[in-house]
């Protein structure tokens, strides 16, 4: 694999490739399979996606949070009142989920997190639940080395 291919890889994975990776993806590129190298990269790699109604009922009420949510919806001196409200207006059924790709929801998330109203670690239990896989597919890689 020339610099040049390891680099673009790199920049398609989001990450520095392993040792063992560029050695198996040396032996995919002597065969041409980029679905195999596609496949490769892909090992973990997830993005946020969505949390479903049941799944944020669930973490809110094994966090406490629900609690929180409602005592912040109803206090209409609370800075984080119109995300309690938001947040309560999905746990209610108003939406399907809430998806946590999207940066207003995310800067929710740190907007609880930055009040001390919100561990982090509770955050990043949330954040798992949102946690979908990420594959990579042989067209991209494609792409990536040139038309390989």
């Amino acid at each position: 694999m020339t610099s040049d291919q390891s680099a673009a890889l790199a920049a398609l994975a989001g990450r520095d490739l392993t040792a063992d990776e560029a050695t198996g993806i040396d032996e995919h590129l002597q065969t041409g399979n980029v679905g195999a190298i596609a496949a490769l990269l892909s090992v973990g790699r997830t993005k946020l996606g969505t949390v479903s109604v049941g799944d944020l009922a669930s973490w809110a009420a094994a966090t406490g949070m629900r609690a929180r949510i409602e005592d912040h919806a109803a206090n209409a001196a609370s800075p984080l009142r119109s995300v309690a409200l938001a947040l309560r207006d999905v746990l209610v059924g108003g939406a399907a989920g809430i998806r946590l790709d999207l940066p207003a929801n995310a800067a929710m998330l740190a907007a609880w997190v930055a009040a001390n109203e919100l561990t982090v670690e509770h955050r990043d239990a949330l954040l798992a639940l949102a946690s979908v896989e990420d594959p990579l597919s042989a067209s991209q890689i494609s792409d990536a080395l040139g038309g390989l």
